[in-house]
């Protein structure tokens, strides 16, 4: 069961869920651009917005 609330915890997660399409679609429109360590990012963004989004443990 999850929980969820509007907090600071949950803005923080939608920010990041932002910032990790944001360079997901910049790895995809313009590979060039793009530095290969960015999908790194995007993936450890994926598991860090999804504990602050869903706040786990809480």
């Amino acid at each position: 069961m999850n929980h969820m609330e509007l907090g600071p915890s949950t803005i923080l997660g939608v920010g990041l869920i932002i910032v990790g399409l944001f360079l997901y679609a910049l790895k995809l429109r313009e590979p060039y651009v793009s530095r290969d360590y960015d999908f790194f990012f995007h993936v450890l963004d994926y598991y860090v917005e999804e504990f602050f989004f869903f706040r786990v443990g809480a």
